[in-house]
């Protein structure tokens, strides 16, 4: 990077996170910071929480970003990992922590999220109809992750 410029690229997956923690701090909800994982691909970024103040279990979202334009200009969606993410999540889940893969959908309006599940994980690739249809809101996704006592 040159000295003294500015990146004009936006983060937002940092965005989306920081706004759905807004809600589960008024939701009265432990919230998500970022974690730092080597090895991941570009574009992967993970956030944990701890998943209650009595276990070392954590809830991790890992998390990519996809375009409303890639959702529109096909039938399915790849939502394959990749090995390195794959094993990743693959070592979380073995030592009884959970991982969500999450999708932030970038578009003109307000950021929008959906998760996968494991099936659709496993599959790699997912109806972009589904997608749309599962699309929510910052708050929504901080609703969703409360309610299932799991995560």
């Amino acid at each position: 990077m040159v000295d003294n410029s500015a990146s004009t690229e936006l983060d937002h997956i940092g965005i989306f996170i920081d706004k759905m923690n807004v809600g589960l701090r008024h939701l009265n909800s432990a919230i998500f910071t970022f974690r730092s994982v080597p090895g991941l691909p570009i574009g992967v970024q993970c956030f944990g929480r701890k998943k209650n103040a009595f276990s070392q279990s954590e809830t991790w979202l890992v998390c990519k970003e996809i375009s409303e334009e890639a959702l529109a200009g096909s039938d399915n969606v790849s939502v394959q990992l990749s090995v390195p993410s794959s094993e990743f999540v693959q070592t979380l889940q073995s030592k009884g922590h959970s991982a969500l893969i999450m999708y932030i959908v970038t578009r003109r309006g307000q950021l929008m999220s959906f998760f996968l599940d494991d099936g659709e994980i496993s599959r790699g690739y997912l109806s972009a109809k589904e997608a749309k249809s599962r699309m929510m809101s910052d708050l929504c996704a901080a609703r969703a992750l409360i309610s299932t006592v799991i995560y």
